[in-house]
Formats: structure tokens, sequence, C-alpha cells
């Protein structure tokens, strides 16, 4: 996978945040940008929350209406903290 365009993918499913990593291992620092992220990034036993997530990323050639894209399919959890319930998020972004 060519850097920059995961960093441009993670920039478009996380506007604003922090960036870094290689590989398919990413780490995204910024709040939570929901609900859902509320929730995965509590840390119940601490009272706090965390703004880092730990990302694994693959991204796969898409066709689509205007030509070739890309779909980008990650996985991540907030790093650090013990949620109530279940914690990774996942979701499939088309690029």
């Amino acid at each position: 996978m060519v850097l920059e365009v995961v960093v441009l993918v993670l920039h478009a499913v996380f506007p604003g945040m922090r960036v870094s990593g290689s590989g398919a291992k990413y780490r995204v620092v910024g709040p939570a940008m929901n609900k859902a992220e509320e929730c995965a990034s509590e840390d119940i036993t601490a009272d706090t929350r965390s703004n880092v997530r730990q990302v694994n990323l693959s991204l796969y050639d898409w066709p689509n209406q205007k030509g070739p894209g890309l779909i980008a399919v990650l996985q991540y959890d907030f790093r650090g903290p013990t949620p109530p319930g279940p914690a990774p998020l996942s979701g499939c972004w088309s690029i």
C-alpha cells in the first residue's frame, strides 16, 4: 500500500485528525465523532475517554460509475479504555 494513499483515506474517514503508522496498522488521534465512538472510548474504571484509535486498514480496487476507485475496510478500537461493552468498531467506505 502506498503510504500517501492510506493517509488520504484515513483523513477522509477521520477528518481533521492526526494519522501515523505503517503497514496495516495505524494510529489516529482525535475526539470521538459520534455516540458509538464515545461509548467505545470510555474507560469506566477511570471515568476518562481515550482519543487514540488503533486502526487496521485494508484497501481494495473497487470499480464505480466514474472509473476506478477504492474501498477501504477497517477495524479499530480505542487504546487504553475499559468500555462498558464490546468495543471494536468496523466499517467499509467507498472512496
